[in-house]
């Protein structure tokens, strides 16, 4: 965005930043202001989890007590083997029991085969009693007034028995998940907490009291009446994921967890944890208080969820009372900072008046202002501009006279400059082209000494070679006479031995003819031989009588040879130092070449140089003209 006054910069950027300073402000009374009230409704909340947990525990650790109570005094009349102990008298002080407990509906005593006076046997199919005479009596309040009698069943079977079962495995208390019992015309809502009877460390039996439970409901319903919080949701969840209370969905009380698919995901670890948890999501907030019944190892669930939709309406109504005022004060100090600025804004005008002046070439303006705050100081210190400006210009205009004539003289000086430096620049190619005439046939000689000192090392080196192939060849002469020695030995012995096979031959007689024959012909091969192997070794002699001479001339001429590619192998190291020490004086006049070129270069820029110095001052000189200095 571009402005053209100041005025309206100063409105808008101050306004921009006063806006900014009251928007963070309110962001953070807004952000303070909201972590108190979750804080207070986090806080609230827990007192509220913490009373239902309180009314509930009373209410189930009542029934716990009851059963606790009934199966201490059954463990004592078992191990004194008490005279008074009789079932009659039992089934009095379970109705006397109920009696003065108003939430506890129903009790069942539930004893092992015999464990309560081994009578189980005159028992059998009587009144409160099963086929196996067991002592297991169910008495319960009638919906009319007075107490039925049942015989307990299902205490057996795994899951429809755990009631039995799980006491008597783990001898500890145990509490059964909400569940609905039809007592008339209603379903009650109930829960059976069961104590074991243990006599010398080994069950015997359990007590077990149902109670009912819908008073938590009701309790709870009253509760959210009372505190008139919006979104308020409480419920109570057993160990084992059943809600037993829920203020928010009554139709949910008896159903698991599980049958909400992942709306109370992780809340069945979060129960078994056996903590308070306090958590905060985008949506709600949610406290969670456990509840221990008697000293069954897994706890219940005060769950209290409030959306943050309820904390966060306090706190809109103080950040809309902040943005109101905010923008309030927002109008009144721009219309402020508008009355101000119209104030600073008038001397501002004129000096910029006076600048315009000054961008025109009047060097003669001046302000007049005479007050002593930043605005009077600016006009102070234009006024001094201007003033020295005019000085400067005065100064220019003597000095672009005296560039315009130095620039004349060194115009002529240079021009003399170029013209020697261009002579000796001629003089320099011309003896560097002399010299580099001397260097190519020092190079051309340099060449050919080593051409030949190559082909004299080939020559010693093949001579070197000869030698060596003549003596190979005397060795291989000598070893040829030593084989044919061999040879005319075994044709001398052959021939022996033929010799020796004609005179057996001919003792034979007749029979010995053909290897006469044999004989024969074995001494003309053996003579044949020996004179094949002489005259080899006539031939091999000759052969190396010419070996060896060929080896002595060979080794005359080596030396000869080395001396030579010696020889020239120094004249071509000496043309190499010849060809360098040519270079050297032809780079140098290559050198003093180029420097005279530079040099007369330099006298032409310098002649250019001061040429553009002259034109400069002659328009330095028509620049100055253009501002009024009188």
């Amino acid at each position: 965005m571009r402005f053209s006054s100041i005025k309206h910069k100063i409105v808008v950027y101050v306004g921009l930043a006063i806006f900014l300073v009251l928007l963070l402000a309110g962001t953070i009374i807004g952000v303070r202001k909201y972590r108190r009230e979750l804080a207070s409704n986090i806080g609230k909340i827990a007192q509220i989890a913490r009373l239902v947990s309180l009314r509930v525990d009373g209410a189930l650790e009542g029934g716990m007590h009851t059963a606790t109570a009934m199966s201490s005094t059954l463990e004592a009349l078992v191990q004194n083997d008490d005279e008074a102990l009789s079932r009659r008298k039992v089934r009095e002080l379970q109705r006397q029991q109920l009696a003065s407990n108003r939430n506890c509906i129903a009790m069942g005593i539930a004893f092992e085969p015999n464990a309560f006076d081994g009578l189980d046997r005159l028992y059998r199919d009587s009144v409160g009693h099963d086929a196996t005479g067991r002592f297991i009596p169910y008495i319960f309040k009638q919906p009319g007034g007075g107490f039925g009698l049942e015989p307990l069943v299902g205490y057996d079977k795994p899951g429809e028995g755990d009631w039995y079962l799980v006491p008597k495995q783990t001898l500890k208390q145990y509490v059964v998940d909400p569940y609905f019992y039809p007592m008339g015309q209603e379903r009650l809502l109930m829960i059976t907490t069961v104590s074991p009877i243990i006599v010398d460390g080994k069950f015997i039996g359990m007590v077990g009291t149902d109670i009912d439970i819908s008073f938590i409901q009701n309790f709870l319903m009253a509760q959210k009446e009372e505190l008139q919080m919006e979104g308020l949701q409480i419920e109570v969840v057993s160990d084992l994921g059943v809600f037993a209370a829920s203020t928010e969905d009554p139709k949910a009380i008896g159903r698991e967890l599980s049958e909400f698919g992942d709306q109370y995901a992780g809340l069945l670890q979060e129960i078994a944890r056996g903590v308070e948890v306090e958590s905060a999501s985008m949506e709600e907030i949610v406290v969670g208080i456990p509840v221990y019944i008697g000293e069954a190892p897994s706890p219940w669930q005060v769950r209290v969820t409030l959306p943050k939709s309820t904390v966060m309406a306090p706190v809109w109504g103080d950040l809309l009372f902040i943005t109101v005022g905010g923008i309030l004060s927002l109008v009144v100090i721009i219309l402020l900072i508008v009355l101000i600025i119209q104030r600073l804004v008038l001397p501002l005008k004129q000096g910029v008046d006076f600048a315009k002046a000054i961008a025109t070439g009047d060097l003669n303006q001046r302000l007049e202002y005479t007050s002593t705050d930043e605005v009077g100081q600016l006009c102070a210190a234009l006024n001094g501009m201007s003033q020295r400006l005019r000085e400067i210009v005065a100064d220019i205009s003597d000095g672009a006279d005296g560039i315009s004539e130095a620039s004349a003289s060194i115009s002529g000086i240079s021009n003399q400059l170029s013209g020697g430096a261009n002579d000796q620049a001629a003089s320099s190619e011309e003896i560097s082209a002399t010299m580099e005439e001397i260097t190519a046939n020092i190079q051309q000689n340099t060449e050919n000494a080593r051409g030949t000192v190559s082909m004299s090392k080939r020559m010693q080196e093949e001579a070197e070679v000869i030698r060596i192939k003549s003596a190979e060849s005397i060795e291989s002469n000598r070893l040829i006479n030593e084989k044919i020695a061999i040879i005319s030995e075994i044709a001398a012995q052959t021939n022996i031995l033929a010799l020796n096979a004609a005179v057996e031959a001919a003792r034979a007689g007749e029979h010995g003819r053909g290897f006469a024959v044999v004989a024969a012909e074995v001494r003309k091969l053996a003579e044949r031989s020996r004179m094949a192997a002489e005259e080899i070794v006539q031939l091999s002699a000759g052969s190396r009588q010419v070996a060896e001479l060929t080896g002595q001339k060979i080794e005359g001429i080596l030396p000869t040879i080395a001396r030579t590619a010696t020889l020239v192998e120094e004249i071509a190291q000496a043309s190499v130092e010849q060809h360098n020490g040519a270079e050297q004086v032809n780079l140098s006049i290559l050198q003093l070449t180029r420097v005279a070129q530079q040099n007369a270069a330099t006298s032409e820029e310098l002649a250019g140089t001061s040429l553009r110095m002259t034109e400069q001052a002659a328009r330095l000189k028509s620049s100055v003209e253009y501002f009024q200095l009188s």
